[in-house]
């Protein structure tokens, strides 16, 4: 797998409803999705890869927001995204909006710095995600280092938000 490139496109979740959490789970945690199947439970929240490889982790993580639960604590060398999802309506007391990081660095919030249109469904974090997936995978490709680009998108969820080039191009988006 660390010689040739290795696409795991299979996103099927045995949770109707649900999305892709419990293969996101088994996948960050290292836990079975389904723990009544026999399998022994073997935590590996650590990407495994060879010491030259550097891995990533683009968006989205649900295991927690503190320090100690984000993604360059658990074996990413790289990461853009979010603790949790975008889902609102979020304000700036009760609930507040979810940061942005990029590293360790926190560069904005959902609504406020990165803008989601709830009305019209209208907004660029799919693309900006896209677009920091892409960029990691040129700057090792260019090196000639080997990778793994941990990519999950909020938008397996459910069809919740998109860029203004997608709107109204399908049946449910909006």
């Amino acid at each position: 797998m660390l010689h040739r490139p290795t696409h795991l496109t299979a996103n099927r979740s045995p949770a109707p409803g649900q999305g892709p959490e419990p293969q996101k789970e088994a996948l960050e945690e290292g836990h079975h999705s389904t723990p009544r199947t026999g399998h022994p439970a073997k935590p590996t929240p650590e990407p495994r890869r060879c010491p030259s490889m550097t891995a990533t982790h683009t968006p989205a993580r649900h295991l927690g927001h503190r320090p100690q639960y984000l993604p360059l604590e658990h074996g990413f060398d790289e990461w853009f995204g979010s603790p949790n999802c975008h889902f609102g309506p979020y304000n700036s007391s009760v609930r507040p909006n979810i940061p942005i990081y990029n590293n360790s660095e926190m560069i904005g919030r959902y609504f406020e710095d990165f803008k989601i249109d709830l009305r019209t469904g209208e907004s660029n974090l799919t693309q900006m995600y896209l677009m920091e997936g892409i960029d990691f995978i040129r700057r090792q490709t260019d090196a000639k280092q080997p990778f793994f680009l941990y990519w999950a998108a909020d938008a397996t969820h459910a069809p919740v938000y998109a860029s203004k080039s997608f709107l109204g191009k399908s049946q449910r988006g909006r």
